[in-house]
């Protein structure tokens, strides 16, 4: 189904192997229909699955702000982004320069590394955007969902919206308590120190409460991007200028294929289909239906009450 507008994702941006927390150069060129500002800019660190830092930085988000709505966009709109990688501040100059870009719901902190696209610098993309939306039903149902955004907004804007960060939260907050930092395979987003040997994970009964403790999201918002290279932007540098070849990389967000996919849970019994299915095994078991039931049930209670009373009133009113 295609939709009118956006609801505004939104994205967040992360360079590999940076450990410095010093500001991305990336501005929002324009937006076709209205000027967007990059505002509402959040930064967190986001680990790669070596356990190195890198800094993450989260444009329209809402991130403690427990009443605020997302922006709408129209789907004739684009945005333009123009980073600036800069090369000469990796740390590590044998891994090849590279971004992360992840879509999400902007009340949250997602980590691009782990669940976002993989963009090289040189070029120019162009990004199409697209949303999935899944609602769930709380118990006693089978999806046994939990609110999240309730408890998002109560907590001050703050805190997991899905069932697969709650997890994440909690096994970094037990492992916290029981070595003191948090392993390389959690991927939610904090500040606390980093567990240095790769080989410390969280136990199988850490992992076994943390899937028990949280429940799939009552209403649950994913964005899937679809990216296509426009251009590269090499031709600019001279063969040998590898630092002119992976200082700059241009992505174009486009709404004009917007498609909004919904997954509803819905109770299998509701007070009418009860009804109907209690009428439907009854005929499918003794070979009639409901109403031909209920007359019957009619008919017994004319000949065995109403029929007898009427009897017994007629012979009073003949004695008298």
């Amino acid at each position: 189904m295609h939709s009118s507008s956006a609801t505004g994702p939104f994205c967040s941006l992360t360079r590999d192997y940076r450990v410095s927390a010093v500001a991305e150069s990336f501005r929002i060129i324009r937006v076709k229909s209205f000027l967007l500002s990059c505002s509402n800019v959040v930064s967190e660190p986001a680990v790669d699955r070596r356990g190195i830092p890198n800094t993450c930085f989260t444009f329209e988000s809402l991130w403690g702000q427990p009443d605020a709505q997302p922006r709408s966009i129209p789907v004739t709109a684009y945005m333009q982004v123009h980073l600036m990688l800069h090369p000469e501040e990796y740390v590590f100059y044998r891994v090849p320069v590279k971004a992360f870009v992840l879509a999400h719901d902007p009340r949250a902190l997602d980590n691009p590394i782990r669940e976002g696209i993989v963009l090289v610098p040189g070029k120019s993309y162009s990004i199409y955007v697209s949303q999935t939306v899944t609602k769930r039903l709380p118990a006693p149902y089978r999806t046994n969902c939990t609110d999240y955004l309730k408890l998002w907004r109560e907590n001050g804007g703050r805190g997991p919206l899905t069932g697969k960060s709650c997890s994440e939260k909690c096994k970094m907050e037990l492992m916290l308590q029981s070595v003191g930092c948090v392993p390389q395979s959690v991927s939610y987003p904090n500040n606390n120190t980093i567990c240095e040997d790769d080989k410390i994970v969280p136990t199988p009964e850490i992992m076994e409460r943390c899937s028990r403790e949280c429940a799939d999201a009552c209403s649950e918002t994913t964005y899937h991007l679809s990216v296509e290279v426009d251009e590269d932007l090499t031709f600019k540098c001279s063969a040998d200028d590898t630092h002119c070849k992976q200082q700059e990389l241009y992505l174009q967000f486009l709404f004009n294929r917007f498609e909004v996919t919904t997954f509803v849970h819905e109770p299998k019994f509701e007070r009418v289909s009860v009804f109907s299915y209690i009428g439907g095994y009854v005929g499918m078991w003794l070979g009639v239906s409901l109403i031909a039931l209920f007359d019957l049930a009619e008919t017994l209670v004319n000949l065995l009450v109403i029929y007898p009373l009427s009897q017994s009133s007629r012979g009073k009113t003949r004695v008298v």
